[in-house]
């Protein structure tokens, strides 16, 4: 349940991590690691805690100062991911033909928004891999779920960078260690996991992509 239920909060984060990553392809000003951790850390507790109000006073705060898209570039983005999120969280199977659809649509209108040149359908075959991997668990599912993570990254930049897996890898991380907390969960290490990761993607904009 736990897993499900987390799966579908990360999904409609995902956006946000779109967003950041378009800084990179764009050379934009270097966002705040730290801002960005504890505010998705901030949301995955008010998801757990029915707080929806305060799920939106964050994403409008990131998306407006962080991400730089206006309110209705937003809305149409965040609309087809929300759409490609609820038609996963249905679908029990055949994914690419139920849910690659809308995602390839958020990403083609994020790079519309943003001026960015990855390609769309590539990025929302590398995003759809890691839901799927998320969903399959296993004994090394955070291992493998980073790693798919990382891969979507260096997909969206379009080469490779050390800084993409470590960043994968600390985000699955701390969803891992929610789903073992569930009410419990140490809120404290999640966010400086989650900052941890941040922190590795600005290192990666920081030094250039090789």
């Amino acid at each position: 349940m736990f897993r499900r239920r987390f799966m579908i909060v990360l999904l409609v984060l995902l956006f946000l991590v779109a967003g950041l990553l378009s800084r990179f392809l764009l050379n934009r000003p270097p966002f705040d690691p730290v801002v960005v951790g504890k505010a998705e850390a901030g949301m995955w507790q008010a998801y757990y805690t029915g707080n929806q109000g305060r799920i939106a006073v964050y994403l409008v705060q990131l998306l407006r100062t962080q991400y730089g898209l206006t309110p209705l570039e937003a809305k149409r983005v965040g609309e087809q991911f929300a759409a490609a999120a609820m038609a996963f969280k249905s679908a029990t199977g055949d994914y690419t033909a139920k849910v690659l659809p809308p995602l390839i649509d958020a990403y083609s209108r994020l790079g519309e928004a943003t001026g960015s040149t990855f390609e769309p359908a590539r990025v929302a075959e590398a995003e759809l891999a890691w839901w799927v991997a998320r969903r399959a668990g296993g004994p090394d599912s955070t291992e493998v779920v980073g790693r798919k993570i990382g891969e979507l990254y260096a997909t969206l930049h379009g080469e490779e960078h050390p800084a993409f897996q470590e960043a994968g890898l600390l985000r699955a991380r701390a969803a891992h260690l929610r789903d073992v907390g569930g009410k419990n969960a140490d809120w404290s290490e999640i966010q400086a996991m989650l900052i941890q990761s941040y922190t590795a993607l600005a290192r990666a904009d920081s030094v250039g992509v090789p």
